[in-house]
């Protein structure tokens, strides 16, 4: 059997609904404001070269900074700072204590205010070539450990580091995107 096709009517002109419309709109703007964010230095994407912040974020995990935000950095937080080697590159750690707080080691563990910290999801901080030290944070001083830290170059070696070295707070992992998401202190 064969169907004659009439190709004499006139096609109807594709109409875009309002909705999707406003869709397109909407993604159009988020798309810009996050390039413009990033030209202008808002937003910094960072790879992560090194097994320091594991298990939080694996080798070449990407990741996003933000600014510091107004109320300033909290214990918990995951920053970007300057290396305080020369030309060394930037480093991503973990804030541990901040101005004020008396940070110890003893017996190779680590206290905060004579509590022992350790990194998320362990119960012990054991630091294997920690000397016995302790000392009070100054004013502006942060100090910042890697969660994987018998593997991690941080202010055990360097010591406390000042907010003024201190560039992104990091808020988001955007690959591999089977980990994509947001990352909370």
């Amino acid at each position: 059997m064969l169907r004659t096709i009439d190709y004499s009517q006139e096609k109807k002109p594709f109409k875009v609904g309002k909705l999707r419309m406003l869709i397109g709109a909407l993604a159009l703007f988020v798309t810009l404001g996050c390039w413009w964010a990033f030209i202008i230095g808002e937003l910094g994407a960072y790879e992560i070269e090194s097994g320091s912040m594991e298990p939080t974020m694996l080798l070449y995990d990407r990741v996003l900074g933000r600014p510091i935000p107004s109320s300033g950095v909290k214990v918990g937080d995951i920053v970007v700072i300057n290396s305080p080697d020369d030309n060394g590159p930037d480093l991503v750690k973990r804030v541990v204590a901040e101005e004020g707080d008396m940070v110890e080691f003893r017996n190779h563990h680590f206290f905060v205010n004579g509590t022992e910290s350790p990194p998320p999801g362990q119960t012990q901080s054991v630091h294997p070539f920690a000397q016995d030290d302790r000392f009070v944070l100054g004013k502006d001083e942060y100090y910042l450990l890697g969660d994987n830290r018998p593997q991690s170059h941080d202010s055990e070696e360097f010591g406390p580091v000042d907010r003024a070295n201190i560039k992104k707070v990091i808020f988001w992992r955007y690959w591999p995107p089977n980990r994509m998401g947001r990352i909370t202190p």
